[in-house]
């Protein structure tokens, strides 16, 4: 056990060699072509420096992690998050974007995987930086992920009715931003063969 000021200390330390253990196990299943990365919560209700409060879960107390899963629900890879030092990649995208990078690990580069994720994780770095892996992406953006990207205002979408859409692709990378309204507005963005 290595001491709490220790850059390498492991919050899991106990639990370390069975969660490895289950990792190992599911990295031998043959992956699916389309994979989704998420948050999710594991009840719990004792005391624990690793429970987390999520608002928007159905169990909103519990330990969040981090997992890919794929089409037919089968879990992939995941990752318990332990705060600051979850993920030790240093690709520049924040911890989001690191523990999707993380999580794809395992996928087989430039075979036209997929990875659907929601707007906390996504961002069009951590789209491009997929892409060099082969790896394609799909998932709701927030606005402000999509820097110099100029896409018509809400407003005027709810104007032209549900239904309404602008977009913008960047050419070199075949990256796709998509605007939509339908009963609100949806930024969405995704890579291209």
């Amino acid at each position: 056990m290595k001491q709490r000021e220790d850059p390498d200390y492991d919050r899991l330390f106990e639990v370390r060699p069975f969660v490895d253990k289950i990792k190992q196990g599911f990295s031998i299943i043959e992956p699916e072509e389309y994979h989704s990365v998420d948050e999710l919560i594991i009840p719990f209700k004792g005391h624990s420096s690793l429970k987390q409060y999520v608002k928007r879960k159905p169990h909103k107390w519990g330990i969040k992690v981090f997992a890919r899963a794929g089409s037919s629900g089968i879990l992939y890879d995941f990752e318990i998050y332990r705060g600051k030092g979850t993920v030790h990649n240093d690709t520049g995208l924040g911890i989001s974007g690191d523990t999707v990078i993380r999580l794809v690990e395992g996928l087989p580069k430039y075979k036209n995987f997929e990875v659907f994720t929601d707007n906390w994780l996504i961002s069009y770095n951590l789209i491009s930086a997929l892409k060099n892996y082969g790896i394609l992406a799909v998932g709701t953006v927030r606005p402000a992920r999509l820097k110099g990207c100029n896409l018509k205002a809400d407003s005027e979408l709810k104007k032209q009715g549900r239904g309404s859409y602008d977009y913008r692709t960047e050419t070199e990378r075949n990256i796709l931003a998509l605007k939509l309204y339908d009963k609100s507005v949806v930024l969405a963005s995704y890579t291209n063969e």
